[in-house]
């Protein structure tokens, strides 16, 4: 598929194609070399600098780079509406760009907070409430998924489906005990939400993927955005870390060992690393593998719509809906805000202060990280159902098979 206006810049495809992979060649290179230059006394008493190629870094640095990349995301979305529609191409990449910022420096200000330690007496409510509340947040929405299929999608039990496997995750921990780390139950559940999404998007949308994945610039911009959100995930949930622990069982040499480690609800096998020359630490397990895969490419799918969308001129609701609830997901799925906001707190106000946050957030046993989790799959999986359907209706484009119930409809 061509975008109308792009051919009227003057410009070859072939010249197009290599600025493209070029500025992405650019990006992915300045991403790599913020994270891997190598760090010294990350963790030390300030908690706030490191000595990186002789380049004094603060956290503070790390939040400019956020401030810069969201708002250099934002303004360039809204070029096309106050400039040439033929923009819309460039301003797409400039929206890309400055979520790579973003990203980097979410990396940046994660890798250089202070490494910060909370005992069971700061906890600021009792730890027994986690079952309680775990129940009453699964028994929730496994009933109103449920009233909600029956009354809104009566023909489609697959979408109360996912809603009662998204509660039954919530509250497994507490049907199963708190120490149930191999129950069958929670391999099970973890296996069958991405085999629901995977259906349900088959079944409602899959001549929409189809077309956006044939249309080049579309999937190129999806994919990076899929591949950015996968690695901010990565380091700021702490698989992936530029910053080892230091200690006395700290491995001098570099090494790489399996075994199993528990996430998403039970344990699973994992490969773990360490290579001091770099030094870059990392752990990637089936049940990690699986979730991050998931979110990274519900969120790419969702970030390739729009951008056919926006490059083929159309002018709907479902671009601002979708980036807006895109950019919420984004920032909550894996439970990432958790950890980015309690350093924040930490330093703002003080390591005490981020105590709730940790609890809430950090803590495994807590209900509140599987919450985030389940909801951003469902706002993903519905707002991607949406924007589907947007471009199945758009003069733009052309698709001859089922792409979405005619019930889904925008919140």
């Amino acid at each position: 598929m061509s975008f109308p206006g792009v051919e009227s810049n003057g410009l070859s495809a072939g010249w197009q194609s290599r600025r493209t992979t070029q500025v992405v060649v650019w990006l992915g290179t300045v991403l790599v070399a913020l994270c891997a230059t190598p760090l010294a006394a990350a963790h030390g008493t300030s908690g706030t600098h490191v000595y990186a190629g002789g380049v004094h870094l603060e956290q503070w640095h790390a939040l400019f780079l956020i401030g810069l990349g969201l708002g250099m995301a934002a303004v360039s979305a809204y070029l096309p509406r106050v400039l040439k529609p033929t923009y819309s191409h460039y301003a797409l990449w400039s929206v890309f760009a400055g979520l790579v910022l973003a990203a980097v420096g979410g990396v940046l200000f994660t890798q250089l907070a202070t490494a910060t330690e909370y005992t069971a007496s700061s906890i600021p409510f009792p730890r027994a409430w986690y079952q309680p509340i775990a129940l009453l947040l699964g028994f929730v929405m496994m009933t109103g998924s449920l009233l909600l299929g029956r009354l809104q999608w009566p023909t489609r039990p697959e979408y109360s489906i996912l809603g009662i496997e998204l509660g039954l995750w919530i509250a497994y921990p507490a049907l199963t005990g708190m120490g149930e780390y191999t129950n069958p139950l929670g391999y099970a559940l973890v296996l069958s939400v991405p085999l629901t999404v995977g259906y349900i998007l088959w079944q409602d949308c899959a001549g929409a993927i189809r077309s956006v994945l044939r249309d080049r610039t579309a999937r190129r911009f999806g994919g990076g955005v899929a591949l950015t959100a996968g690695l901010f995930f990565m380091f700021a949930a702490g698989f992936f870390s530029f910053v080892p622990e230091e200690g006395l069982n700290a491995p001098q040499t570099a090494t790489v060992t399996t075994l199993p480690t528990l996430f998403p609800l039970v344990t699973w096998p994992t490969l773990e690393w360490f290579f001091p020359t770099i030094p870059f630490v990392g752990m990637l397990s089936v049940g990690v593998f699986i979730i991050v895969g998931m979110l990274g490419g519900l969120i790419g799918l969702n970030a390739a719509i729009i951008a056919r969308l926006w490059t083929s001129g159309e002018k709907t609701e479902v671009t601002e809906s979708s980036v807006g609830t895109a950019a919420f997901v984004g920032a909550n799925a894996c439970s990432c805000c958790g950890p980015i906001i309690g350093q924040f707190v930490i330093l703002v106000a003080g390591s005490s202060a981020a105590a709730p946050i940790y609890w809430l957030f950090v803590d495994l046993a807590s209900p509140a990280g599987t919450l985030f989790l389940a909801t951003s799959i469902a706002l993903l999986t519905g707002s991607l159902l949406h924007a589907a359907k947007s471009l199945v209706n758009s003069p733009a484009c052309e698709i001859n098979e089922r792409s979405s119930p005619p019930s889904v409809q925008a919140d």
